[in-house]
């Protein structure tokens, strides 16, 4: 884009103008994935649906989005781990086009491995264990781990809930899981027999 700017002298008071040129519009031309090889392998969308199609428009929000929808896809299949890899854009200035190259690194599929619950104070860990929705040997998921999370949060107990996820999952393939809560103000009643927060 240019910005030119303009003074009137002769008003009072003085009166500046901006005149601003867009530029060219830039657009996408050879565009590709590139996705290392795991099995099972994830199921991705496609140029299309993420809006990096050539024609398309080279926005770089658009290509910002494309990438979290890959790793959101990849996630919600299991690839808990997965990571995007390096980005590669070449811009054809003369042509009006760019060359675009999104990378994902999607990781093994895991499965949930031990759950160690972190921050009890005054509710019992076999309590927080059956709201949770996960078992060990289940697929992670994203939406599974909001699942566990919204559960823990509906309960009224806890203030915070956090999961955090191992680095290095098993030979089988399971990978640890840490759920970090921090318990609400409680207040006891009935004898005992459940809470009310306050």
């Amino acid at each position: 884009a240019e910005v030119a700017v303009a003074i009137d002298p002769d008003a009072e008071p003085a009166r500046v103008r901006f005149d601003v040129s867009p530029g060219p519009s830039y657009r996408f031309r050879d565009v590709s994935l590139d996705v290392a090889p795991t099995e099972p392998a994830p199921s991705l969308p496609s140029l299309e649906e993420l809006g990096i199609a050539p024609g398309e428009p080279a926005v770089a929000q658009t290509i910002l989005d494309a990438e979290a929808a890959l790793l959101a896809r990849a996630r919600s299949q299991g690839h808990a781990l997965a990571e995007l890899g390096e980005r590669r854009a070449v811009v054809d200035h003369p042509a009006d086009a760019m060359d675009l190259t999104l990378a994902l690194r999607p990781g093994p599929q895991v499965r949930f491995g031990d759950i160690r619950i972190e921050g009890l104070e005054t509710v019992e860990e076999d309590a927080v264990r059956r709201r949770l929705p996960w078992r060990p040997g289940e697929v992670i998921t994203t939406e599974q781990l909001a699942a566990g999370r919204e559960a823990l949060f509906d309960s009224g107990l806890f203030s915070s809930v956090m999961v955090d996820l191992g680095t290095e999952p098993g030979a089988d393939g399971r990978l640890p899981v840490t759920v970090e809560v921090n318990e609400r103000r409680h207040r006891s009643i009935g004898l005992g027999v459940g809470f009310l927060t306050d």
